[in-house]
């Protein structure tokens, strides 16, 4: 299995497909190459949402790459406030008020007090698996040679030959039905799915399971489980699988031309669509 730094994985231009940029060229092959191709766009990690949830898997998976979180109490409507609160953005700082601070605290204590999470103890945390896009799909690209992920929690047993895999979660509730469509919007089956990949090939014949352990944003902050069925994880690898081939095969990287024959009928065929959550979370 090919070994790199969680630095590196995190790096622009690594020739590796995660799920955040499987989820990039499905929304777009021309956003996908300049953000993580060309560099022309930048990922934001200063959204209170992103720093939130981010920050509480540094507390709580104790990764080495840990991001700075820094509480600003200056005022950025000032020139002063501005220049302090830029120097900071530029040293990577993971910026947030008080507010957000203890929302963090209060998010992380409220799960290291569960037994779920104490149950953990004996998995290893933040543990990149990557195998080489050749031995999954026997292709490869002039930007893409390998496919990897970071769960948070892994536990792989030989004896049993099992691998247990679990991922720290945020979310503005732990309602099983919207929980269940959050996952869809943030690509948390598709994650699902793509370690799942990843650990037949690196543990042919092992059985596998792939579980959230999941905090709400609000106090009190309720924390609840979750268990991804085989069927939507089966369901999800096809997707995923297929949205790698595109990726590996694609040298263009041109947006989709659609045409009058793509037009979605609205008002009789889809009545009996699903409600959209509205949540500005972002995903952590």
């Amino acid at each position: 299995m090919p070994s790199i730094t969680q630095e590196q994985y995190f790096a622009l231009n690594n020739e590796i497909i995660t799920r955040s940029k499987i989820m990039d060229y499905e929304l777009c092959p021309h956003y996908f190459y300049r953000k993580h191709i060309t560099g022309e766009i930048t990922r934001k990690t200063t959204s209170s949402a992103f720093a939130i949830g981010g920050t509480v898997d540094d507390l709580l998976a104790q990764i080495e790459m840990s991001r700075d979180i820094v509480v600003f109490y200056g005022d950025r409507r000032t020139k002063d406030g501005k220049a302090e609160y830029a120097e900071l953005i530029d040293d990577g700082k993971i910026v947030v008020n008080e507010t957000q601070y203890d929302q963090i605290i209060g998010i992380s204590s409220a799960v290291e007090e569960t037994s779920a999470y104490k149950e953990l103890s004996d998995y290893d945390k933040q543990v990149v698996l990557m195998i080489s896009t050749d031995i999954l799909f026997g292709m490869s690209s002039k930007h893409f040679k390998n496919i990897a992920g970071l769960p948070d929690f892994i536990k792989v047993d030989h004896k049993k030959k099992h691998v247990s895999i679990k991922d720290l979660k945020t979310a503005q509730t732990i309602e099983p039905r919207k929980y269940y469509w959050h996952c869809e919007k943030y690509g948390y089956f598709y994650q699902a799915a793509l370690y799942t990949m990843l650990v037949r090939a690196l543990y042919p014949g092992y059985t596998t399971d792939f579980g959230h352990i999941v905090a709400e944003k609000a106090e009190p902050f309720r924390v609840a489980t979750f268990m991804i069925s085989e069927s939507v994880i089966e369901e999800n690898i096809l997707k995923v699988s297929e949205i790698i081939k595109q990726i590996l095969s694609d040298e263009k990287f041109t947006k989709k031309d659609i045409s009058w024959s793509d037009a979605v009928l609205l008002g009789e065929n889809n009545i009996d669509w699903e409600e959209p959550i509205n949540t500005d979370d972002q995903g952590a």
